[in-house]
C-alpha cells in the first residue's frame, strides 16, 4: 500500500509508547499523525511558519511538543487535535526539543546557543541557559528529569542540572560539531554522535545512578555499528557490514534488535543476541536513511528517507508493512 504524505522532506518522527500512533515532521512546516494500525492519516497539524525540525510524543501519549525554525514551539494535543500553547522566547530557529519522562517540563535548543526550559501545563518559559557559544542540534533528558544533555556545533557536550539551570560538566572531546546525544535508560551514560565520525561513551559524571543498564548502541561514520559496554567503556560487540557511513541507529525497548541506515540506502537489522545481521534487513531507498525511530514494544521500525519515502517495517519478521511517499519538493 502507499499513501500520500508530506509534499517535502520528514526531518523528525516519533512513535507513541504504545504503538498506536506514528508522528512526522516536515520542512513542508506541517506535522502529520498516522494511525499505525488503519494505516489512515488521522489528522496534519498546521501553525508553524518555517521548517519543523523536531517532534516528540509525551510518555502518557497526550501530547506533541514541536519545535520549528520560526522560532517558536508548539504543544499540540492529541484529543483536540489543535495546538493549545505556543511556545515564544527563543531569538532563532529552534532545532531540539525533548520532553520529561512525567511531562511535566519541555526543554529546547536554539540555533543561538540557548537553551529554555518551559511548563508542559501553563508555556510558562521558566529558565534560560546560555549553554553553547554556537547551534544547539540535540537534546536528551534523562529519565528521573535530573539533568539535560545538550549537543552543539561548538564541538562540546553540555550536561546541566534541570532543577538549578547550572552546568555540571562540560564534555570536551569531539573535533567537529555534535548533532546527536542520547542519555542510557538508567542515566549512567551518556553517548554522543560527532560529524567527526565518532561516537564517544561518557562516564565523567559523578553520580550515583541506579539500575543495571548493560549496553548502548552508537552509529558512526566509520562504516560500522558498534555496541560499548556502559560498565567500563569497552567495546563488546562491532557489527560491520557496510560499505559506507551509518547515519543513523535506533534500539528496540528489549534491547534484542539494533536497526542502521547508511549512505548505501541499505536498513539492516542486528540481533544483540546473536551479534549478527539479521536476514530481515532490507533495501528499496534510493537515497540514504535520515530518520529512524523503534517502537517501544520492538515490533515495528520507522525509517524515512531523502528518497522523500517513509517506510515501516516489521522487526519480527522483517516484512515490509507500508510505503508513505509524497513528499515531493515544490
Amino acid at each position: 500500500m502507499t499513501l500520500e504524505g508530506h509534499r517535502e522532506q520528514v526531518l523528525s518522527t516519533a512513535i507513541s509508547r504504545d504503538g498506536s500512533v506514528l508522528v512526522l515532521a516536515s520542512s513542508d512546516k506541517t506535522i502529520k499523525i498516522w494511525s499505525i494500525s488503519s494505516v489512515e492519516e488521522l489528522k496534519t497539524l498546521t501553525g508553524h511558519t518555517n521548517w519543523v525540525y523536531s517532534v516528540v510524543i509525551s510518555a502518557d501519549g497526550r501530547l506533541i511538543a514541536s519545535a520549528s525554525g520560526n522560532k517558536t514551539l508548539k504543544i499540540w494535543s492529541f484529543e483536540l487535535e489543535e495546538a493549545i500553547r505556543t511556545l515564544v522566547g527563543h531569538s532563532d530557529e529552534v532545532h531540539a526539543v525533548a520532553i520529561t519522562e512525567d511531562s511535566r517540563f519541555v526543554v529546547s535548543g536554539c540555533d543561538d546557543g540557548t537553551m529554555k526550559i518551559w511548563l508542559m501545563e501553563t508555556g510558562e518559559e521558566i529558565g534560560t541557559v546560555i549553554a553553547h557559544t554556537e547551534s544547539i542540534y540535540s537534546i536528551a533528558v534523562s529519565s528521573d528529569a535530573s539533568y539535560i544533555a545538550s549537543g552543539s556545533e561548538d564541538r562540546t557536550v553540555t550536561i546541566w542540572s534541570l532543577e538549578t539551570g547550572e552546568e555540571i560538566h562540560t564534555l570536551y572531546g569531539h573535533s567537529e560539531p555534535v548533532n546527536a546525544v542520547a542519555i542510557s535508560t538508567d542515566g549512567r551514560m551518556i553517548a554522543s554522535g560527532s560529524l567527526d565520525t565518532n561516537v564517544k561513551i561518557w562516564t565523567s559524571m559523578e553520580r550515583d545512578f541506579s539500575g543495571d543498564a548493560k549496553r548502548l548502541e552508537s552509529g558512526s561514520a566509520v562504516m560500522t555499528v558498534k555496541i560499548w559496554s556502559l560498565e567500563n567503556g569497552d567495546e563488546i560487540i562491532e557489527l560491520v557490514g557496510y560499505p559506507s557511513y551509518v547515519n543513523k541507529v535506533a534500539i528496540s525497548d528489549d534491547g534484542q534488535f539494533v536497526v542502521s541506515g547508511g549512505d548505501d540506502t541499505t536498513i539492516k537489522i542486528w540481533s544483540t543476541m546473536t551479534n549478527s545481521e539479521s536476514n530481515s534487513g532490507f533495501t528499496g531507498h534510493s537515497n540514504w536513511v535520515n530518520v529512524l525511530a523503534v517502537s517501544v514494544d520492538g515490533r515495528l521500525a520507522v525509517l524515512a528517507s531523502f528518497d522523500k519515502t517513509i517506510k515501516i517495517q516489521s522487526l519480527e519478521s522483517g516484512d515490509l508493512l507500508r510505503i508513505l511517499t509524497g513528499h515531493t519538493m515544490d
